[in-house]
């Protein structure tokens, strides 16, 4: 019945349609894989990889977030204005509730930077929010964010849930971070037990429309990673993060299939600036020549890896593209760099390695391709805890490190090389090339910010301050059954929402 004055609403076709789809599409259940499982679930403490695989765009959520081509789009928030350099307006995505059916405010996100920022929370990430001076509400959905300087970074950052997670702020008297979550993602936690699984819930309240399909996912841990390629193979395991081996050993799996695509896992040498000889930089770009990084990375990772500059080729066209990079093996050449040094001989020199394969197989290689120049490397390895006691103290010739995942440009550039950097392992520094990141971090304009990240990395590059070996390939196995996955450049299982099974 129709009330006078009301009008019959019809659906567009497109939209019956979508709403059927949607409706073939939800319900089931699912279980996927993990090899390492979380100390905590606190989305602001701990973001290691094991945390934000299990809670990362699955349970929490920023006020932006990254689509299938890692652009940023709108999250929580539905928009945003820039009215000066140092002010951002966000609006609020109205109907947004948590877990526990309590709404999206204002009031939330001044308390995401009211706990990020507190000692008390220790959060490894603050750091990456020193620009933000303060958080206002404006109204119950607005929020203005005013900024110390300029920072380009901060819609990335807000998308990468490196300490952007937004937590319901009236949860908190109720909830235990650490086992718990209060978040707007499109899976709640239903049960976690330490060590053993995670179990997920469709989220009934969720904001985009449909999403997610599947009713139940749980997350089991196999650390071990024989076990691991047998679940898969036996379909008990949908879905797992692979190494190069797995994926061979998966490659005549009848019902799995290994998705491939670019990662953000660096594997680097730092040469130590600090130290004799590495303080010529005629030396460094002897051993820079001395390398053949494609037959290391074949060695190490089967192929599946690609070269890398200072930036991974899969931060889109941020990274100076693999073909362009100026790497060539050129011993001849090498060794007269030497020879012009002073060291027609070579030397000596010590490269410190974690106890780790990949990082132990690049040491092995880097010291096998320098023996052709004369150079005469030991390679030295030590357990997790003692590599970082000597990294902390820069007490090393040459050390192996890896990079993960950053969600802009300045991220693998500022900690690593600006002078002033926290984790600067090579000592190497340039005024020149600090003026260059931090003209980047404050301008908002794509081409500019382009052009410098362009310029610094071709510095990088000549001053040869670390070797950078190759980006390994992201690498995940799927079960035939699982549709609409997509992989994503943050590694996470981001479009666990658009996935459902088809039996």
């Amino acid at each position: 019945m129709v009330e006078m004055g009301a009008v019959e609403s019809t659906p567009p076709p497109a939209a019956r349609r979508t709403s059927q789809v949607a409706a073939t599409r939800s319900g089931g259940s699912t279980v996927w894989g993990a090899s390492a499982a979380p100390i905590s679930l606190d989305p602001h403490a701990s973001t290691s990889e094991a945390a934000l695989l299990v809670w990362g765009d699955l349970v929490y959520q920023g006020l932006t977030m990254f689509d299938q081509n890692f652009k940023v789009v709108p999250a929580l928030a539905e928009s945003w204005t820039n009215p000066d350099p140092t002010t951002w307006l966000f609006t609020l995505r109205r109907g947004v509730r948590f877990h526990d059916s309590q709404e999206l405010r204002a009031d939330d996100v001044v308390f995401w930077h009211q706990r990020i920022t507190a000692a008390a929370t220790a959060a490894p990430d603050r750091a990456g929010f020193a620009a933000i001076a303060a958080v206002e509400p404006v109204g119950m959905y607005r929020v203005r964010v005013t900024l110390n300087t300029p920072y380009a970074p901060l819609l990335t950052l807000l998308a990468g849930l490196r300490g952007s997670a937004i937590v319901s702020s009236r949860a908190m008297h109720n909830f235990d971070l650490e086992r718990e979550t209060a978040g707007t993602g499109p899976f709640r936690v239903a049960e976690y037990v330490a060590g053993s699984h995670v179990t997920y819930t469709r989220h009934g309240e969720y904001w985009e429309r449909d999403l997610p399909y599947l009713q139940t996912v749980t997350l089991k841990l196999v650390s071990d990673a024989v076990d691991l390629v047998d679940e898969l193979r036996s379909g008990r395991v949908r879905h797992a993060s692979i190494g190069p081996d797995q994926a061979r050993e998966l490659a005549d799996a009848r019902d799995v299939r290994v998705l491939e695509a670019p990662g953000a896992r660096q594997w680097v040498h730092h040469v130590n600036v600090g130290r004799p000889p590495f303080d010529d930089v005629r030396v460094r770009r002897a051993v820079a020549l001395a390398l053949d990084r494609r037959a290391a990375y074949e060695r190490v990772f089967g192929g599946r890896a690609v070269l890398t500059g200072p930036i991974p080729p899969g931060l889109t066209s941020w990274a100076t593209p693999s073909e362009r990079l100026p790497y060539r093996h050129d011993l001849g050449a090498a060794r007269l760099l030497l020879a012009e040094a002073g060291l027609p001989e070579g030397f000596d020199t010590v490269v410190v390695t974690a106890d780790e394969p990949r990082s132990l197989g690049l040491s092995t290689i880097l010291a096998e391709q320098l023996r052709g120049i004369g150079v005469r490397a030991q390679v030295h390895r030590v357990n997790r805890g003692s590599l970082l006691q000597l990294m902390q103290a820069r007490d090393y010739d040459i050390v192996a490190d890896e990079n993960g995942f950053s969600p802009d440009p300045d991220g693998y550039l500022t900690p690593t090389y600006a002078r002033d950097g926290a984790r600067n392992l090579s000592r190497w520094g340039s005024e020149r090339f600090d003026q260059l990141l931090q003209a980047a971090r404050t301008t908002i304009e794509p081409p500019t910010r382009q052009r410098l990240y362009e310029e610094a990395q071709r510095t990088l590059l000549d001053e040869a301050p670390s070797i950078w070996w190759c980006a390994e390939n992201q690498l995940e196995a799927l079960h035939h059954s699982q549709k609409g996955y997509h992989q994503s450049y943050t590694g996470r299982s981001t479009f666990l929402k658009t996935t459902w099974v088809e039996n």
